[in-house]
């Protein structure tokens, strides 16, 4: 092997909660979870990681009801299989997938990637062919995984697409971008982007493909890319920030005028029953 055969590296960063005794110290850190409500109406979650997310959830859900004064509701059973994660036997499983796909490679990805909804997403492939194609040749993901992020867990942009649904970006040598100007114009009819929209993503999709720069060379150029989106945001919609930090403004005062109501009832509901006792 020489540095020719890695096409591309990276590491993963967790987002610990530091506490002030840790004195800046990322070893001293907690490795736990933190779930808080520093700002009226704005629940925080730091730190954890995906084994914990279950208990995250479950905090988090716990803190809103308390926040908006509501009864709590009983967790859901730690056993409940995540979705596409009732299969019985994998083995069995990408079989029946490759006697359907025909194609034992395609069957492994889609099995391991959506578990028993691995037929949700072949289904589409049924009702449109052309959604079969594989996005990239020399790789195993299929027009018809892009097509089910749109509709089904919330796909966006070509990164979402390209890097986080489908890994393209991290095994291709371009790093995606030829695959993303692959499936820009259906990415964009299924998003009803117009000619204008389609452009600016392929260009906002630079910023976040990886390349062959350092990493802080391509954060300085991520975070560039961020500060033009921040422009066109203010430049096609003016007022709009200003828009949402008066709504921001008025929840907040409307959730502090209900926890000042709510504490209110409990004291006055405290101090009825000390004088029923007193009686």
């Amino acid at each position: 092997l020489t540095p020719d055969d890695v096409v591309a590296a990276w590491a993963g960063i967790r987002p610990l909660a530091a506490a002030p005794a840790a004195g800046g110290d990322p070893g001293s850190a907690s490795r736990e979870h933190s779930v808080a409500e520093r700002i009226p109406g704005l629940v925080s979650v730091t730190g954890g990681k995906l084994t914990t997310h279950r208990v995250m959830g479950r905090d988090t859900v716990d803190l809103v009801q308390r926040s908006l004064g509501v009864a709590p509701t009983r967790a859901r059973p730690a056993q409940r299989p995540l979705t596409g994660g009732a299969i019985g036997d994998l083995v069995r499983e990408t079989g029946a997938a490759t006697s359907l796909t025909r194609d034992a490679t395609v069957a492994t990805r889609l099995v391991r990637a959506f578990g028993d909804e691995w037929r949700a997403v072949w289904r589409l492939v049924s009702l449109e062919p052309a959604l079969g194609a594989r996005v990239d040749p020399s790789r195993p993901y299929l027009l018809a995984e892009l097509r089910y992020a749109v509709e089904h867990e919330l796909a966006l942009t070509l990164g979402d697409l390209l890097i986080r649904r489908t890994p393209i970006a991290f095994e291709t040598r371009d790093h995606g971008r030829s695959a993303a100007r692959h499936v820009a114009p259906a990415v964009a009819e299924w998003l009803g982007w117009d000619a204008d929209r389609a452009g600016r993503a392929e260009e906002r999709g630079d910023d976040e493909f990886p390349d062959g720069r350092n990493e802080y060379q391509h954060r300085a150029g991520h975070d560039a890319g961020h500060r033009q989106r921040q422009r066109d945001v203010e430049k096609h919609a003016p007022g709009r920030t200003a828009e949402i930090r008066r709504g921001l403004e008025q929840r907040r005062i409307e959730l502090l005028q209900r926890g000042e109501q709510r504490q209110h009832h409990e004291g006055q509901v405290g101090v009825d029953d000390a004088d029923v006792h007193g009686e």
